[in-house]
This record gives C-alpha cells, sequence and structure tokens, in this order.
C-alpha cells in the first residue's frame, strides 16, 4: 500500500516477513547485482595486487573479507557467497604459491575457502537481518506514517462524502479496489470503475447471506447504533498480506468511523445553533414589531375615535390636523410593514430585483420629497451628472429613504441632512451626513447588524435596529455597497456612503 504526502509517493509497505532460512537464502538477484559483485572483488584483487608491491603481509584476507562485507551489505546473501568464491579464486590465483594458478592441492588451500565460505555464511545472515529488521522498521515506520496522514485528511474536512471518498481511496491504494455504501445510500467507488460483485453489494446493503465472496473483505463502518455505513475491499491472494493488511485497513475504518460521527455532530450542533438564533431573532422582531406596530396604530385610532366621536364640535383646523396625523400615521404603518417584509426576503434570499438604468439623483430627490416634515431638513448637492446606475428604482428608493429617516431621528431639529452625489471614475457615490450622536468607531460595521442600536442613542430614540440592515441588504441586491464612518469636518454624526457602479461600467 503506498500513500501520497507532499508530492511524493511512500515507498510500498511490504507485509510479509521471510522464513526461517530466507536469511541465508538470500532475495534473488538480477544480473547487474552479480556483475557489480564481481566488479567488487576485482577491485579487491587490483587493490591486493598493488599493495603486494610493497609488503608481503597478511593483508590480502583483510582486503578481500572487507569486499565480501560490502557485497552482503550492498546486495544481500547472494551477492556475498558469490564475492566469497570470487575472492578465495582470486586470493588462490594471486597470493598462493604457485601463483597465477588455482589449485586445491594444500591443507591451507580447504581452509582457506572454508575460511571464505564461512565468513561470507555469517556476513550474510547478519546482513540479512539487519536489512530484514530495517525493511520491516521502515514498514512500520510507513504504515504509521500513511494511517495519520489518512487521519489527518479525513479530520480536515466535515464533508461526509468526501470522508467516505478519501476512506474508499486508501484502501484502494493497498488492495487494488474498495466500495463503500453510506447509511444514507450513496455509493462509492475506487477507482471510479470498480464494481463489487452482487453478492457483496447486497452483504453491504445489509443483507444476511449464507455464502461470502471469498475474493472481497466486508466490514461495517461504525458499530452497532453507530453505524454509518460498511465498506469492502478485495482481498489480496497471499494470507499474510491479506491479514496485515487487514489490521491497517479496520484502523482506517475506525478513522473514518470517528470522523464521520464527528462530521454528524458538528452538523448537529450547527443546525441547534441556528434554531437557538432563529429563536432570538424571532423573539427580538416580535418585541420590536410589536413595539413600532403599536405607536402608529395607537395614533390612527386615537385620532379617528376623536374624529367619530367629536368631529362636528371640532374646528376645521383640528379636524385637518387629526387627519393629516392619520395619513401620516398610515404612511408610517405602510413603511414599518413593507421593512418587515424585506428584511425577511432578504433573509430568505427571495427578494424579488428588476434591474434597470435608473437616475441616481433623481430617486435621490424623490427619496427626499418624501420625508415629509423631515424634508426640510435636508440639503442636496446632487446637481450636473444624473448618474446613470443599473438598480430596481422601488428597492433604491426604499433604501435611500430609510437611510434619511434614520439620520433625521437621530439629528436634532436644527440639524441639516447633507446629501451630495457625484461621479467617481466608473462608480457613482451618494453620501449622506447627518448632526446626530454618531457612534463609536468599532460599531460602523455592527451598525448594520440586524437589532443592533448603538447604546449611546438606544435609550433616547425608538427604533427597531432593522433600518440600516435593511438598507445593506437591499443596496447589495443591486450590486451596489454601503459603509459608515465619522463626518470630515470633526463634527458629530454620521456619514453613510453608497456606491454604485454606473450603468454599462461592469459590462465595458
Amino acid at each position: 500500500m503506498s500513500f501520497e504526502r507532499a508530492g511524493e509517493a511512500l515507498p510500498p509497505i511490504r507485509y510479509e516477513r521471510g522464513g526461517r532460512w530466507s536469511h541465508l537464502i538470500g532475495a534473488p538477484l538480477g544480473w547487474r547485482d552479480y556483475a557489480k559483485t564481481a566488479l567488487i572483488v576485482i577491485c579487491a584483487a587490483l587493490v591486493n595486487e598493488f599493495l603486494n608491491g610493497f609488503s608481503h603481509s597478511n593483508h590480502p584476507n583483510i582486503i578481500y573479507l572487507l569486499s565480501i562485507i560490502i557485497c552482503a551489505h550492498l546486495y544481500g546473501a547472494r551477492s556475498a557467497y558469490l564475492a566469497c568464491v570470487l575472492a578465495f579464486v582470486s586470493y588462490n590465483y594471486f597470493d598462493l604459491s604457485p601463483r597465477f594458478s588455482v589449485s586445491l592441492s594444500t591443507f591451507d588451500d580447504y581452509f582457506s575457502l572454508a575460511g571464505y565460505l564461512s565468513v561470507g555464511v555469517v556476513t550474510a545472515h547478519m546482513a540479512g537481518r539487519i536489512r530484514a529488521e530495517s525493511d520491516l522498521s521502515r514498514s512500520h515506520a510507513g504504515t504509521a506514517q500513511s494511517l495519520f496522514e489518512a487521519s489527518r485528511e479525513m479530520s480536515a474536512t466535515d464533508d461526509e462524502s468526501a470522508i467516505f471518498g478519501q476512506l474508499v481511496r486508501h484502501l484502494a491504494e493497498g488492495t487494488g479496489a474498495a466500495v463503500s455504501l453510506s447509511d444514507k445510500g450513496e455509493w462509492l467507488s475506487a477507482p471510479g470503475e470498480a464494481l463489487a460483485p452482487e453478492q457483496v453489494r447486497r452483504r453491504l446493503s445489509g443483507e444476511t447471506l449464507e455464502e461470502d465472496d471469498a475474493e472481497w473483505v466486508v466490514s461495517p463502518l461504525g458499530r452497532d447504533d453507530r453505524r454509518v455505513g460498511a465498506v469492502a475491499w478485495r482481498r489480496p491472494k497471499d494470507a499474510k498480506t491479506a491479514e496485515a493488511l487487514g489490521k491497517v485497513n479496520r484502523v482506517l475504518i475506525e478513522v473514518a468511523a470517528a470522523a464521520i460521527a464527528r462530521s454528524r455532530l458538528s452538523d448537529i450542533r450547527a443546525e441547534m445553533q441556528t434554531k437557538a438564533q432563529s429563536n432570538r431573532l424571532r423573539d427580538a422582531l416580535v418585541s420590536s414589531i410589536s413595539h413600532d406596530l403599536r405607536t402608529p396604530l395607537t395614533a390612527i385610532l386615537t385620532s379617528a375615535t376623536s374624529l367619530r366621536t367629536y368631529g362636528d364640535r371640532f374646528s376645521d383646523e383640528v379636524r385637518t390636523d387629526l387627519a393629516q396625523t392619520i395619513a401620516e400615521e398610515a404612511e408610517r404603518l405602510d413603511r414599518i410593514v413593507t421593512n418587515i417584509l424585506s428584511i425577511t426576503k432578504i433573509e430568505a434570499d427571495a427578494l424579488s430585483v428588476e434591474l434597470r438604468p435608473t437616475p441616481l439623483c433623481d430617486i435621490a430627490r424623490v427619496a427626499a420629497t418624501r420625508l415629509g416634515a423631515g424634508a426640510k431638513m435636508i440639503r442636496l448637492d446632487i446637481t450636473g451628472d444624473p448618474l446613470i446606475i443599473d438598480a430596481d428604482p422601488i428597492l433604491l428608493d426604499q433604501a435611500l429613504v430609510n437611510v434619511l429617516q434614520n439620520a433625521a431621528r437621530y439629528s436634532p431639529p436644527a440639524g441639516d441632512i447633507e446629501v451630495a452625489a457625484w461621479r467617481e471614475g466608473d462608480t457613482a457615490r451618494l453620501r449622506i451626513a447627518d448632526h446626530g450622536p454618531g457612534v463609536q468607531p468599532d460599531e460602523y460595521e455592527m451598525i448594520f447588524e440586524k437589532f443592533y442600536r448603538s447604546p449611546r442613542t438606544s435609550a433616547a430614540v425608538s427604533g427597531s435596529g432593522l433600518g440600516l440592515s435593511i438598507v445593506q441588504g437591499l443596496v447589495q441586491s443591486q450590486n451596489g455597497s454601503v459603509t459608515a464612518g465619522p463626518r470630515a469636518d470633526g463634527a458629530s454624526g454620521l456619514v453613510i456612503d453608497l456606491s454604485f457602479p454606473l450603468s454599462g461600467a461592469s459590462s465595458a
């Protein structure tokens, strides 16, 4: 089984150990390995001949033994045996009398041959043991690293489908093919074209069959009431490999089951938090709206009752004033209901927007006149270019009216509301500034949140905290943006900046 990490493939993990005599027999070698072994012994012979020119001490044995150890270390037992034979032949040919001939005529000849063979066997055995333990250590380290990488990969996502996909991919890397079935009925396979036999698919679906498919291993994903699905993988033909691989795969399955359980708990927690937040918003909305609706309804009801009961006793001036009160409060009530419907549609992503070329300056003038008595406070600076933008005139008017009403609500009676519009590159800008108390710098973004009201003004001025939140939703639905900030002249107040791309600028 191999895994990809940081663009590099880890070496395959070997799951079987050799038999009792495997260290002495050694692994098969290619002809290149035998040729390299012969070359090492030839180099040892050349070094020996070179040293013979300076000394006739017992250095040949050391040189040839060193070559045997090198071959055993590099290529294993079979290379060591070949090196023993070649070293004896070279030693007999170059160092024993008569030189330049190979013979076994004396006891020393046989003793040398036996010594080389003994050294070769011992060296091959030790090299084989070291190589086997090294391979086993690398195998265990590779397995641990692979499991760690798989665990980290599965823990990095909350998507169930992604976790199932990662699991079958890792299982297939070691077995060739794997399939999974979640308890939600989603099938996944790796590689993508892998198809499990019908018998295996039925077992994955939960059926109990009398005979199992010997070529596939089926395992549940999770335990008892926490079962989240099932997986199956192709069984390796080698029994030892299948057993070792099965242990690794079951660890992967446990990791995947834990990741899926965590994902579902996260979904449940998010759902509970959403419900709790919805309940809080609903309670706040009901409380705020009930107060906002009660005020104009009370004024309308009082004025209408007074006209009905004492209308003939009132003067024309009083009757006109009462009728005007009814009309103004009815308009106020209509705006409240419109805002409620707007915030509901924005939250439900059901706001119907019809964009068409619209003169921003004209909409700003109309919105200013709709402020009623508060229109006297507005000072317009929007002469010149009409600033054509792609917008919905009705929604744009509603957004500007909300901003102007918010400015009028918090401004002192003698304070002006300054409205300025201008072109800035391919963008139309509209700025509305009041002389109210303003907000703290850390509240500039918070005032666009639903039901948020600044502690500096909430006690003195009533409201629901929905106005600017609705403005933001309406402006963004028309490809615009809205921000809040302080006045540039340093005076107290709040500045609301709206910007929209000019008509045709986004497609140019």
